[in-house]
């Protein structure tokens, strides 16, 4: 039987009293404190409460609640109000208008630029921030004398669903020049409107004007559905951001919009490593509307004559068809092309974007292409017969994939991954024999044909839809 051998200044009496017994430690390790707290960081409210129990925990309970804060950019203002003890616990910002707020302009204003460049400027450890779906006022500009305290780096900085209240994109541009280095830079779906009496310098060089001022650099770009002024907003991007180090690059697919995406591609070409594009059906549909129609019959010149286009035009026209030029990127290893569609997968338009695949050099070093196709589809006949229909554009993209050395000899990899909506689940091997005919190198083992399938739940098919990922729960101001 175990005795109990009590401490040299304890009664054995003493020993066995519950207070004795059932003492805590006066100091629990903080690193332990850090760990219990963090299985709270999803309960505000729990958070709230463990930040009263003591000194030591009110720090780590802190670092939960306000990492993540979201505002409206009608309450910036409020931000000034905010603590100097919860300053530096706020690594990200996300400023954004209530939904639908955009559409009802009495129910929000601009956000000046200035104010919001002093408002990140409280924040010291800032690591992120997203704006969005917010209206960003032109009238006032970056201030002269930019805070000593705004951080000079940005893990990400992601501005979408963006309008700016003028006929320029200099508030975004001088906004993004404050940084010296951004992580992943977010561009989508950013407008301006035609209002010249509030609109900024509309051809800035640097940030305020200073054209010796050293580019931004980045190493993650997303650049997508931003179709006012498309070459202007480009050409004033490429001007304020160093690509040389650009690793990931994710584009559109609009046909307009081909040559400043392959512009973009160009800059970015010696050291971008994987290329996503996407090819959505919104996409899609804006390039069919802009198509300029062609008359089979014209007045003048009877069936079948050419119609008269103005030289400038017939310029434009022919840049626009060409597809986006991949000939510089020696570095790309993995392309992602990636299609959302609730008809048919495999419809005309998306072979038209595939071109691309042409103007790769065949000494590139592109061991990996995925084809991700998302889509709505009922049944298995439904699924074979889209391939089937479509079996001499897929050979044809098979050529084109059979031509690069990398991936035919150096155990390179063509994945496709089928997100399905709302379906059953199946898969369909007499479809895939199909694919594998299609696109595989049938007399080389060095390249493989992975078909990969992935049954989207509803909850998972609003994150493809709406492209956003969850990072931390949000504190609302």
């Amino acid at each position: 039987m175990a005795t109990v051998s009590p401490h040299p200044h304890t009664s054995f009496k003493d020993a066995f009293h519950p207070a004795q017994q059932f003492q805590l430690p006066s100091r629990i390790p903080q690193e332990l404190v850090d760990s219990i707290i963090s299985y709270f960081h999803n309960n505000p409210d729990g958070l709230r409460n463990l930040a009263v129990v003591s000194r030591s925990w009110l720090v780590s309970a802190r670092h939960h609640i306000f990492c993540s804060t979201n505002i409206n950019p009608a309450h910036v203002d409020s931000l000034f109000k905010m603590s100097d003890a919860v300053r530096p616990f706020v690594e990200r910002l996300k400023v954004e208008q209530p939904a639908g707020a955009l559409d009802r302009p009495e129910a929000h204003g601009a956000l000046s630029v200035g104010r919001l460049v002093e408002a990140v400027a409280l924040f010291p450890r800032l690591k992120s921030l997203l704006l969005a779906t917010a209206e960003l006022s032109s009238a006032a500009l970056v201030p002269a004398a930019v805070p000593a305290s705004l951080p000079t780096k940005l893990e990400l900085l992601e501005i979408s669903s963006f309008r700016i209240a003028g006929d320029s994109f200099t508030p975004v541009i001088q906004l993004i020049g404050l940084f010296d280095t951004i992580t992943t830079l977010r561009l989508a779906g950013i407008h301006h409107g035609d209002d010249s009496s509030t609109s900024g310098d509309a051809h800035p060089s640097g940030v305020n004007g200073s054209s010796s001022r050293r580019k931004t650099a980045v190493k993650s770009l997303c650049f997508k559905k931003n179709t006012t002024d498309t070459a202007k907003f480009v050409e004033d991007l490429l001007a304020v951001v160093n690509l040389e180090q650009l690793e990931r690059l994710e584009i559109g697919s609009a046909k307009p919009l081909w040559p400043q995406y392959s512009r973009i591609v160009n800059a970015a070409a010696p050291s971008v490593k994987e290329l996503v594009v996407l090819l959505h059906d919104d996409d899609m549909s804006e390039a069919r509307a802009r198509k300029p129609p062609v008359d089979d019959e014209v007045e003048d010149g009877g069936e079948g004559a050419e119609p008269e286009v103005p030289s400038e035009a017939a310029d434009d026209a022919a840049e626009a068809d060409e597809p986006i030029d991949l000939s510089q990127c020696d570095s790309l290893e993995h392309i992602v092309l990636s299609y959302i569609s609730f008809q048919d997968p495999t419809i005309a338009n998306i072979f038209d974007t595939f071109r691309m695949l042409a103007t790769l050099p065949h000494t590139t070093n592109v061991n990996k292409v995925t084809f991700r196709q998302s889509y709505l589809i009922q049944d298995e006949t439904s699924f074979y017969e889209s391939f089937k229909g479509a079996m001499s554009q897929w050979h044809a993209v098979g050529e084109t994939l059979r031509r690069l050395d990398a991936l035919q000899n150096r155990g390179g990899k063509i994945v496709f991954s089928f997100e399905q909506f709302l379906g059953a689940g199946f898969s369909f091997p007499p479809a895939e024999a199909l694919i594998k005919e299609a696109v595989g190198a049938q007399e080389n083992e060095g390249c493989r044909v992975d078909i990969v399938y992935h049954f989207l739940s509803m909850s998972e098919l609003m994150k493809v839809l709406s492209q956003q990922v969850a990072l931390r729960p949000t504190t609302f101001i």
